[in-house]
């Protein structure tokens, strides 16, 4: 299974974003909504069901590479970062929580691997 990347997590909450301006519904319970739903396979991809508490429906087409464990943990992800956004930002509303949220989920454009601290060799003899 593939992991969601940072962009697509970035997407994600946009989309968020956009359905909370539009449908007035806070940001927490977007999320927390998308936590809850139903995971269901289409042709395609993945749709992920939700409904908000004021009885608007929410659908995401999802990557079709992503299984439901990966759009889960996204979604957790998600939310411990909303979390930690609100317990930093006292007395921000939704759209100063979804900048701080966006701030922190940065992509992960290069990856370079360091293997300075590696050892070899048998235990008591220096490689």
């Amino acid at each position: 299974m593939a992991q969601a990347s940072a962009r697509y997590a970035r997407l994600f909450l946009r989309v968020l974003k956009r359905r909370m301006d539009r449908d007035q519904t806070p940001l927490a319970d977007l999320l927390l909504d998308a936590a809850e739903g139903q995971v269901q396979a289409v042709a395609g991809g993945v749709v992920l069901v939700a409904t908000s508490g004021n009885g608007h429906q929410h659908s995401y087409q999802l990557d079709p590479s992503l299984g439901p464990r990966d759009v889960a943990d996204m979604v957790s992800d998600l939310l411990d970062r909303h979390d930690a956004a609100v317990a930093e930002l006292t007395g921000a509303d939704d759209n100063d929580v979804y900048r701080e949220m966006m701030d922190r989920l940065e992509p992960v454009d290069a990856v370079e691997q360091d293997y300075s601290l590696l050892r070899g060799g048998r235990e008591g003899t220096v490689a």
